[in-house]
């Protein structure tokens, strides 16, 4: 079921897979097929490999919750795959050299152009948000957008990285060289990835989380119990920094609603679920909101 929160289409694991492991998931699509002249141990274990990525690629289609890390496990069939696809291209024989499938070559330099041209126009997009975010009908995502984030521009970098590794990509193709093109590939992309994780991901995480992230932390000194409606979250375990609590109701969202705590409770709900408090009869009063986030501290009856 949905339980986590977190819905969506049956091949959202495929497509995490063929998106989130590239380049590997391309080169792995091309070891499915039979390869004849392998030793029977390697065969055996290619076959093991596939039908684990076939089981964790059905298993996760079916399951409801859609999360990214859920098919992990497909990780490392794809990489042992594209391994392989990359040992018949490399190693082969001279005959055989560089005898990479025209198909795959043209879907390699298509998907890492596509991904350089989301990191370039990103900044620019962000940047002019004020003017696209009336586009969007959820109000949570039109303040994450306007949130307070300054875009400089340097968040270009990775496209522009992963740009310069395909011109010299294509010099390499020109060539002949399949080890300097698997080579360069691999190397741009994970230099493209480090850079994204240092200059694009946080900005990103300070328009859909900051300033949730930025009340629990001004909690995290303080005794109180806060807690996460409306959804699932962890931000509030983790940034608030408490130890395990001796109250088994810690994490009742009835009781920290509706009970005596004893101690400060505060709520934070985006702005597009405020409906569920919808029939709470305790007092709760607003202390802020920002960039689609709610802020509350309930007042307890006396």
């Amino acid at each position: 079921t949905e339980d986590a929160g977190h819905s969506g289409f049956p091949g959202y694991h495929l497509l995490v897979i063929l998106v989130g492991c590239f380049p590997a998931s391309f080169f792995a699509i091309t070891s499915l097929k039979k390869r004849p002249g392998l030793e029977s141990s390697q065969a055996d274990f290619k076959k093991w490999m596939v039908i684990l990525l076939c089981v964790v690629l059905v298993i996760f289609s079916i399951v409801q919750t859609k999360i990214v890390h859920y098919s992990s496990l497909a990780y490392f069939p794809v990489t042992f795959l594209a391994a392989l696809a990359m040992e018949r291209f490399c190693m082969s024989s001279p005959s055989e050299k560089g005898r990479v499938p025209k198909g795959l070559k043209m879907a390699l330099f298509t998907t890492a152009f596509l991904i350089a041209a989301v990191f370039i126009a990103l900044p620019f997009f962000m940047k002019n948000t004020v003017h696209f975010a009336g586009q969007f009908g959820n109000e949570f995502v039109k303040a994450s957008l306007l949130a307070d984030v300054n875009w400089t521009g340097w968040e270009m970098l990775p496209g522009l990285v992963l740009l310069a590794g395909l011109g010299v990509m294509f010099w390499f193709v020109r060539t002949k060289r399949p080890i300097a093109v698997s080579t360069t590939l691999f190397v741009t992309m994970t230099f493209t990835t480090s850079l994204a994780v240092t200059v694009i991901f946080p900005k990103v995480l300070q328009h859909t989380q900051g300033a949730a992230i930025e009340f629990y932390q001004s909690k995290a000194t303080e005794d109180c119990y806060v807690d996460h409606i409306g959804g699932k979250s962890f931000l509030d375990l983790f940034y608030t920094k408490k130890p395990f609590p001796d109250n088994p109701n810690h994490a009742d969202s009835y009781w920290l609603m509706r009970k005596k705590t004893g101690k400060p409770t505060y709520f934070v709900i985006r702005i597009d679920r405020l409906h569920k408090l919808e029939g709470y009869d305790g007092k709760m009063v607003e202390i802020g909101r920002k960039d689609g986030f709610v802020f509350y501290e309930r007042i307890e009856n006396e």
